[in-house]
């Protein structure tokens, strides 16, 4: 069995296209925003994806915002808007219902997913010893745990505890190649794959953005779009 493992899909359609197949597929969230295909949302309601809601999504479901990263803070609310209005109510339902959170079985794992932290989907996970420790403690059953949100990738086992990162697919660390992990008889593998960067940029330029949320959201594409690692404060 091959479980296809991604996060941070932001609505580039090509990105999403240019995947492997795989029996299975695991989503740690951010389907929407910044891109200009949220259709992407049809691709992954009908693959039967086991999806969580990201923060993006989040934002879009329920009309809230946060703080975005440097340089996209006017692409984000713009992006955001044009996606609630060109969703429909279908779609805004099930983007709405996407749990925070879930647990599934599959080959052989035990798989926990949430968007960014446990109980919070908007802090970037540093990945110390500390707060990986705090993580696999959060989801006790887990035997892999899938995160999103910082767009890196990374795999960090802790005893019997594997926390996984795929990176983005939408907004990949390397410009225009989409990132992923692939699970495939237990063994777990990262990857890039190059897509049709060229179609997303002109899907961009049809959509009535405005010229700097489009010149914006095309260099991230471009040069890549790593998001900042934050140090997650003790709680006690």
């Amino acid at each position: 069995m091959r479980i296809l493992i991604i996060s941070d899909v932001h609505a580039n359609l090509a990105a999403l296209a240019a995947l492997p197949a795989a029996d299975s597929i695991v989503c740690a969230g951010d389907l929407v925003v910044y891109g200009p295909d949220p259709r992407v949302v049809d691709q992954l309601m009908e693959s039967g994806a086991y999806c969580v809601r990201g923060n993006e999504d989040h934002a879009v479901a329920f009309g809230g915002s946060h703080v975005a990263p440097p340089g996209l803070e006017r692409a984000a609310a713009e992006t955001r808007t044009w996606t609630r209005e060109v969703l429909n109510p279908a779609q805004m339902s099930w983007l709405s219902r996407l749990p925070p959170e879930l647990e599934l079985e599959a080959s052989g794992h035990r798989i926990a997913v949430t968007h960014a932290y446990a109980g919070d989907d908007e802090r970037y996970l540093d990945p110390t010893d500390e707060e990986l420790a705090r993580t696999a403690r959060a989801f006790p059953r887990a035997s892999l745990i899938v995160l999103g949100h910082t767009h890196r990738q990374g795999i960090w086992r802790l005893r019997e505890t594997t926390i996984l990162m795929p990176g983005s697919v939408g907004q990949s660390e390397r410009g225009g190649r989409a990132s992923f992990a692939m699970v495939e008889r237990g063994a777990i593998a990262l990857h890039h794959v190059p897509y049709d960067l060229a179609r997303t940029v002109r899907h961009i330029g049809l959509t009535p953005w405005s010229d700097a949320t489009k010149a914006a959201c095309i260099q991230v594409l471009h040069r890549g779009a790593l998001r900042p690692r934050e140090r997650v404060p003790l709680r006690r």
